[in-house]
């Protein structure tokens, strides 16, 4: 159905402004205020001078309710008018259909936050400090919760709880974070050494090679996963309960066997996986900021070279700073770019600068239709109708997400010969380029291209 484009304009735009802001920082009342007075207005004026005024009303309402939105109000407002463009060559329909289910999203994820607290654990708030600073912190009658001291970060991570003494300015709130691949039933089901030959990856790669993931559990005794050196340690809340979904689907990837349903990449590889996501008795699949750091602790000192992250969230200055440390170290860190769609914005530690952002493209170099996008955005990787292992069902299933898509450029990282940052640029100069020529916001650098990767 065709809608008049002013009009429709202005319902995007203001229901976007409303749900992204709203979800940090308004509070419900304001938006509500904000909605009825724009539906008024809609009424009564014509639709292109009742859009203008509308669209001036929401600016000056977030400059004067919300001070230093400007920058995320611009950057929610290039997103749109770079959909709307594309929708005036485009397909109609199409790119119509794309907006109205982001915007589906958008309100979900606001339902999602009313409901279940997210994106933060209620009342707790953390820090990476040194052992003066928790000193400090406790004589000034802080609401210490835990402490557990990171040797291979360097510090010792603290949990707050609620006090009226404000905690150390570098702390920040114990964000939840979730996984970013999603099964489908799809009649297209590729095998992962099918798809890894677009990389110019010839699977299964025999040399041994160790790599590091941060996920849910990964069900060791699956038919395409036994054999597989796996070293996993716990790093969620005793009440939790271990999900192997997607931790086993994202190790088949890694090294399923040869001769199973869902076979993977490589034939020796050991995997490190810190287990920091599990299901909670409310049903969610999550792992918080604290979580993070702490695997993040962990494989630091299981010696990994590369490190995955299949998973996405808010900001979180505590777990930037962790990362940054690792890749200090040296450490080659990925990460998924989301699955929230194109107007969304930047998903985390996928933005970060210490991380390699990766989205997903399908068997024809398309990109996944829900995938982020942004600057950030490093490299694409399949992440499309991906053959993967079932842990419920012991065979395989079918997977789309930037979940997927990360895992194929670690596992392409891990193999390749240089060190460090080096990997990354010699990776950058290789990449096969998508879309717009050079990097772009939608395929990054393009999809890497590995040379001499077969046995």
């Amino acid at each position: 159905m065709k809608r008049n484009t002013a009009s429709w304009r202005h319902f995007v735009i203001s229901t976007c402004l409303l749900v992204a802001v709203g979800c940090v920082w308004a509070d419900d009342d304001a938006e509500e205020a904000l909605e009825q007075s724009m539906t008024a207005e809609i009424e009564s004026e014509d639709e292109d001078e009742a859009f203008e005024r509308a669209e001036h009303d929401i600016e000056n309402s977030l400059e004067e309710q919300f001070e230093g939105a400007e920058e995320l109000e611009d950057e929610l407002e290039e997103r749109l008018e770079r959909m709307f463009e594309a929708r005036s060559h485009g397909d109609d329909d199409f790119i119509t259909q794309g907006i109205e289910d982001h915007i589906h999203q958008l309100w979900q994820l606001e339902e999602m936050l009313d409901e279940s607290g997210f994106p933060a654990l209620p009342e707790q708030t953390i820090a990476l400090l040194t052992e003066q600073e928790l000193n400090d912190a406790k004589a000034s009658g802080a609401d210490i919760i835990a402490t557990e001291v990171m040797t291979e970060l360097g510090g010792i991570l603290v949990t707050f709880g609620d006090s009226r003494v404000v905690p150390p300015k570098d702390s920040d709130s114990n964000h939840l974070y979730g996984l970013d691949g999603t099964t489908t039933p799809s009649s297209i089901s590729t095998p992962v050494p099918t798809l890894a030959k677009m990389m110019g990856i010839s699977a299964p790669i025999s040399l041994p090679v160790k790599i590091g993931l941060m996920d849910s559990h990964i069900q060791e005794d699956h038919p395409c996963l036994t054999g597989v050196h796996i070293n996993q340690a716990a790093y969620y809340p005793p009440e939790a309960t271990n999900d192997d979904a997607h931790g086993t689907a994202m190790a088949s990837i890694f090294a399923g066997r040869a001769d199973c349903a869902a076979p993977g990449i490589l034939a020796q590889a050991e995997l490190d996986n810190a287990v920091v996501f599990a299901r909670t008795d409310h049903g969610l699949v999550v792992a918080t900021a604290a979580d993070l750091v702490a695997g993040l602790n962990w494989l630091l000192a299981q010696q990994v070279n590369v490190i995955n992250l299949s998973l996405s969230g808010p900001p979180n200055r505590v777990l930037e700073e962790a990362l940054n440390r690792v890749h200090d170290r040296g450490v080659v860190i990925v990460a998924s770019a989301g699955n929230d769609g194109p107007a969304a914005f930047p998903r985390y530690p996928a933005a970060y600068s210490s991380v390699v952002a990766v989205t997903a493209i399908d068997a024809a170099l398309n990109i996944y239709s829900r995938a982020c996008q942004g600057d950030h955005i490093a490299f694409s990787a399949p992440g499309v109708g991906v053959r993967v292992a079932d842990a419920s069902t012991g065979r395989e299933q079918t997977m789309d997400g930037t979940s997927v898509a990360a895992v194929f450029v670690a596992t392409a990282l891990a193999l390749e010969q240089s060190d460090g940052a080096n990997k990354v640029e010699r990776m950058e100069v290789q990449a096969k380029d998508l879309g717009a020529r050079g990097k772009d916001t939608v395929f990054g650098y393009g999809l890497p291209q590995l040379r001499a990767a077969s046995n």
